[in-house]
């Protein structure tokens, strides 16, 4: 396995903004990506607004420049260690180790481990659902899979499983997210067209 390459760290949202109209013919992934978040800038110009602007140049930094934003932060540390570049990352291993030595467990409700405290995680799964047709489970699984970690086949039953949104988290996210009836009418208005759109996919490779 390869572990400079943390599982958890997927590509969806980079291969997502590289795949544009502008960025099609661009063969440089990282110009691709530029591309496509002017593209989708020139969508969508409330993401210059002022407050969106320090949250997305923030999210940049962190995740492109993470070592120097934390030395910026914190002068006096000086090395940084990123674990699961030493040690294989493990999912039966964490999990059992959390369960045994930290009495950890999730929500029953649950189907999955991952995130299933955050509303808006599940928000954001079931809009990539409705759109494009995979999630981020999807793309993880699918590291898994090319890590031999876990089999293809293990990785579509867990898909069956884990993908189910919980009925209670789309109205909570709605509601933590402070939308009035109107607006979240609107909201389930447009989910609406993209399911009318048809699109399909989930496919694990």
């Amino acid at each position: 396995m390869n572990v400079e390459t943390p599982i958890e760290i997927g590509q969806l949202k980079q291969q997502l903004l590289a795949t544009n109209p502008l960025g099609r013919t661009v063969k440089h992934k990282t110009v691709a990506m530029l591309l496509g978040l002017g593209y989708e800038i020139m969508r969508n110009p409330f993401y210059l607004a002022p407050y969106n602007s320090f949250i997305f140049g923030t999210e940049y930094l962190y995740f492109f420049h993470f070592t120097k934003m934390q030395k910026l932060f914190y002068p006096e540390q000086t090395t940084l260690l990123d674990l699961f570049r030493y040690i294989e990352w493990d999912e039966d291993k964490i999990l059992t180790t959390i369960r045994s030595e930290l009495g950890w467990q999730k929500d029953a409700n649950s189907p999955s481990t991952w995130r299933f405290d955050c509303y808006l995680s599940f928000l954001k799964n079931h809009l990539l659902m409705k759109s494009i047709g995979i999630t981020e489970k999807h793309d993880c699984l699918s590291a898994m899979v090319r890590e031999g970690m876990i089999t293809r086949e293990q990785a579509m039953d867990r898909l069956e499983i884990e993908n189910v949104i919980p009925p209670k988290a789309i109205p909570e996210a709605l509601e933590q997210m402070g939308l009035d009836d109107a607006e979240r009418a609107r909201f389930l208005h447009r989910v609406g067209e993209l399911d009318a759109l048809n699109l399909s996919g989930g496919k694990v490779s």
